[in-house]
């Protein structure tokens, strides 16, 4: 059955699809939520509307996509973010065991954050992240070498996040 997406992007990540339809298909379990990771320039105030992306990527980037780019006023950051995914689970030993294969799949921030007694909500989250300062009053704060480096660091990192859900996909099976 079809949900709508109350998503800002109103749609799934694809690289994130076939871990959650994996994850759907099993008895007792059903994804809330998801994210890929991403690489993002936010509005440093305002990162939970849909008008605080002044830019955003599910895939890796280079410097020249965030060069000229119409910047606000306001602060901004260039963020990379890591995979997250919230999992309903019917039973807490079915949170436990999803919990468990997501720690050794790398998922270390991972944690059971809601127990009623039929839905148990499971956050699947990385270590990956990264949050520089990017401009202010609509001028870039970092230079272009800086900014080479800060990319190339989020696009590893991104990477990674997507390593591990394609670790975490295979390794469902066993639920």
């Amino acid at each position: 059955m079809e949900h709508l997406d109350k998503s800002n992007k109103k749609s799934i990540d694809e690289k994130i699809r076939g871990l959650c339809e994996k994850i759907n298909e099993k008895e007792g379990y059903a994804t809330t939520s998801s994210c890929s990771g991403r690489i993002s320039i936010v509005k440093h105030k305002d990162t939970k509307s849909p008008n605080a992306w002044v830019f955003k990527s599910h895939e890796k980037i280079k410097v020249e996509d965030l060069l000229n780019l119409d910047l606000p006023d306001d602060l901004t950051l260039l963020k990379m973010e890591s995979a997250i995914l919230h999992v309903a689970c019917e039973t807490i030993e079915s949170a436990k065991k999803l919990l468990n294969l997501a720690r050794l799949c790398g998922f270390k921030r991972s944690g059971i954050i809601s127990i009623k007694s039929n839905k148990n909500v499971v956050e699947i989250l990385s270590t990956e992240n990264l949050a520089v300062p990017f401009s202010k009053k609509k001028k870039r704060l970092v230079s272009k070498e800086l900014l080479q480096l800060c990319v190339n660091l989020a696009n590893e990192k991104l990477d990674k996040t997507h390593r591990k859900i394609d670790k975490l996909e295979k390794a469902i099976e066993q639920i």
